[in-house]
């Protein structure tokens, strides 16, 4: 996540998603956000559509200047995770925030692809309302 970016947003998205912040920014905007997530193939279902898109709202109010390009990628599990990949394999392509199982997490660091969180984790009040196992489930291997 870029630091010209709010961790108000990062709080907000954290609740709903798992999401991790990327190593670099995309080298666009500084005071663009680009947010990737996994979209829905069923087209009636909009849930992340329709929760990101009300946070986008949320924080361009809060912040103003400031913006957030949510950035879709409507695949099965298998090809959004392949295109993810590929996203960030360059500081051009890469989102500032990504959606990711936690699965993936520990070989993205490992790739140098995401950015630890924990300095906006230790200021975010919510994060003690999260389970622990939640918590561990995000955590990468070294802590």
């Amino acid at each position: 996540m870029r630091p010209t970016a709010a961790p108000v947003l990062l709080a907000t998205l954290l609740a709903a998603t798992t999401l991790t912040a990327c190593g670099s920014g995309s080298g666009s905007d500084p005071d663009t956000v680009k947010v990737s997530f996994k979209q829905s193939t069923d087209n009636s279902v909009r849930v992340m559509d329709t929760y990101l898109g009300e946070m986008k709202k949320q924080f361009e109010k809060a912040n103003p200047g400031k913006k957030v390009e949510l950035v879709p990628i409507k695949a099965p599990d298998s090809e959004y995770y392949t295109k993810l990949q590929q996203m960030l394999r360059s500081p051009k392509t890469a989102p500032d925030l990504v959606y990711e199982d936690t699965f993936l997490i520990n070989s993205d660091i490992t790739s140098g692809y995401l950015k630890p969180l924990d300095p906006y984790l230790d200021k975010w009040p919510d994060w003690d309302r999260f389970i622990d196992t939640a918590k561990a489930a995000a955590k990468a291997q070294d802590g």
